[in-house]
Order: structure tokens, then sequence, then C-alpha cells
């Protein structure tokens, strides 16, 4: 499996994304190719990661019709369609399947639209459908952090959990606890 790590100090933006292409694909380094169509002014997705938040724009610069597919850890299930046993005849995933279909977007003419979505694990997009094959790309697959949860009660601090925390100490976990259940009333 190929992966590149993109990765951002906490301090400037709290983020972590990692990019890989599933053992499945079929072997090109596809944030390069969806890189590559973002600078040619093709069909491509701008990702942004927060946390476990992921923002998906789906951008589609042409005239013609291109229909990208997403999933979010894993679901749903793919969908057979006409194409899905068809064969890619050029570009990047030649003599690959079409492959099962899964939440779609698809723009028809020059246009974008924005899919939000909150993840366990990881996001995954691809762009396999359209007018130009050799501008598909493979999916990408978009790791997310999870969010680090707030203790609700003081117990949760004890015990070595503050450290599960973001908080520096034990004492400052429980003070945290206080204030919440002050504010709370």
């Amino acid at each position: 499996m190929k992966s590149r790590s993109f990765k951002l100090s906490a301090m400037t933006a709290a983020l972590s994304m990692v990019v890989a292409v599933p053992a499945s694909a079929a072997g090109s380094d596809d944030n390069d190719a969806n890189d590559a169509n973002r600078e040619a002014d093709r069909p491509h997705v701008n990702i942004d990661v927060d946390g476990d938040q992921v923002e998906l724009e789906f951008v589609n610069p042409t005239d013609f019709a291109w229909s990208f597919d997403y999933q979010v850890d894993g679901e749903p299930e793919g969908e057979a369609d006409d194409w899905t046993r068809q064969e890619i005849s050029e570009g990047p995933l030649e003599g690959q399947d079409f492959g099962l279909r899964y939440d779609t977007v698809t723009l028809v003419g020059e246009g974008s639209e924005t899919v939000s979505v909150t993840a366990e694990e990881e996001v995954q997009v691809r762009l396999a459908r359209g007018a130009e094959q050799n501008w598909y790309f493979d999916w990408i697959t978009i790791e997310v952090d999870d969010p680090v949860e707030e203790p609700a009660t003081k117990q949760d601090c004890k015990d070595g959990g503050w450290q599960d925390t973001e908080h520096r100490n034990q004492g400052q976990c429980i003070a945290s606890v206080v204030a919440n259940e002050r504010s709370a009333h």
C-alpha cells in the first residue's frame, strides 16, 4: 500500500490527514492525480479535515457530467449499476472495472457541491465516472482524528482518566467538570 502523510502542528490546525491508496487500488498515487486535476482545471475534490469532521467540496470546472463516489467508515455497501463490470479502457485506472457505486455526487456541467460528514475512522473519495477516463482517480483515504471527549464526572478524571483528556493534570480535569456542572444549572 502506498501512502503519503501530511501533518500540521496541533497548535496551528489540530488536524491530521493521511492520504493512502487501498490495497485493492491499481497502484497510482491518487491524491497526486486529484491535485493534478485541480491544477489543470479539471474535476477534483477539495478536502478539509477538522478532527472527525470532513468537508468534501466536489468541483466540476467543465461543461461535461462527472460523478464522484465517497464512503464514510466503509458505509454504505456498494451497489451495482450498468457500468460496474465494464472495464476502464484508458487513463490511470485502465484495466480496472468501473466498480460499485457508493454515495455519489454528480455534477452536470460547471459547478460544485459540498458534502460535510462525520467519521469515526476514515472517509474515502474517488472519481471513476465521467467524460474523460484520463482524469479519473482511484480512492483517496482520509483518516480522521478521534474527538477528545470532555469528562462527565469527577470520577472520569481519577485513576489516570485525566490523561485521556486535554487537561494537564487531574486537578485541572476535576475543575473543568465542576465548572461544567455549574454552567449546566
